[in-house]
């Protein structure tokens, strides 16, 4: 690959990480992104116990949208579907699993964002990697391969024969001559 290619490579890569990285800030440093494990099981089939769901924060919410919004005066994240819109712009909500709507009333400011997508069980995942053992475990197990992988075969190289000199036989030197 010539090295224009690979500069036009290493700066599309470089460009398309800033755009994830944008694209996910998180929330609490100012960001539009949240994440949300899914606890409980309200949103059976969209979303099970252990999903991550992203939500990003917009100006407008419809009736259809998966919505994440805290309840008050007890802050609880709630993940539940927009089945109506009140003329007083709060929201009436359900969960898919369910064949009421939910009691509260969020209004836009309670809303934190409409769900973009769900990892299956990434809740788990992330509770694994937050764990302090994970890192011994995975630490341990990749040294544990390295000391098993059979060595690779290594050829002895045995040096050419060369004509080293031998140096010269010097009789033995007396004090007076090294004066």
């Amino acid at each position: 690959m010539n090295t224009s290619l690979r500069h036009l490579a290493r700066w599309s890569v470089a460009i398309a990480g800033i755009v994830i990285v944008v694209g996910f800030w998180p929330s609490r440093f100012g960001g539009a992104t949240t994440m949300v494990v899914v606890q409980g099981d309200s949103m059976l089939p969209t979303a099970r116990n252990g999903d991550l769901l992203l939500s990003r924060s917009q100006r407008h919410y419809e009736v259809g949208d998966l919505i994440v919004y805290e309840t008050h005066p007890a802050p609880t994240k709630v993940i539940h579907r927009i089945t109506e819109v009140l003329s007083d712009g709060s929201f009436v909500t359900q969960g898919d699993n369910r064949t009421t709507a939910d009691a509260v009333r969020p209004t836009p400011s309670d809303v934190i964002g409409k769900e973009r997508f769900t990892i299956p069980y990434g809740g788990y995942i992330l509770w694994l990697c937050s764990r302090w053992w994970t890192l011994g475990l995975v630490t341990g197990l990749l040294i544990t391969l390295r000391l098993l992988r059979d060595p690779q075969p290594t050829t002895a190289v045995t040096p050419e024969p060369s004509v080293v000199p031998k140096p010269a036989c010097v009789a033995n030197p007396s004090i007076e001559d090294m004066r």
